[in-house]
């Protein structure tokens, strides 16, 4: 029975270690942002994707597991969130503008995304999760 307890308290140390090595992303969002991610409900391996910064931290570079990769814009950082824009966005928003997307962090290891056109309090109903 003691084994058990030690297997589990070992997991649940590593799961914190895990956590305790991302960035605070009210301090620096854009580095918090780097790593793995899947959209909630989905699966990691399968389904994952990667960010990164570029090395001048001017662009954020995704990387899916499938597919192909693409880079975005930082247009600013404001707080524990960031705008950005699509390289080869095309779409325009109710503004007239093109589309860009504010990265808003739910905690350490969630995030969504709003629209520069949507409401303040508006956010997309899906969240993405850290793998």
């Amino acid at each position: 029975m003691k084994t058990i307890y030690v297997i589990s308290f070992l997991a649940l140390l590593n799961s914190f270690s895990s956590y305790a090595a991302v960035p605070d992303y009210r301090l620096d969002p854009l580095k918090a942002m780097e790593g793995k991610w899947v959209l909630k409900g989905a699966s990691c391996e399968k389904d994952g994707f990667v960010y990164r910064l570029s090395s001048d931290k001017k662009k954020q570079i995704f990387i899916p597991t499938k597919g192909y990769k693409s880079e975005a814009e930082i247009l600013e950082v404001r707080g524990d969130k960031f705008l950005l824009i699509y390289d080869g966005e095309e779409e325009l928003g109710s503004d007239g503008t093109l589309v860009k997307w504010w990265f808003l962090f739910d905690g350490v290891n969630t995030y969504r995304m709003r629209r520069h056109d949507w409401p303040n309090f508006g956010a997309t109903i899906q969240s993405w999760i850290r793998c």
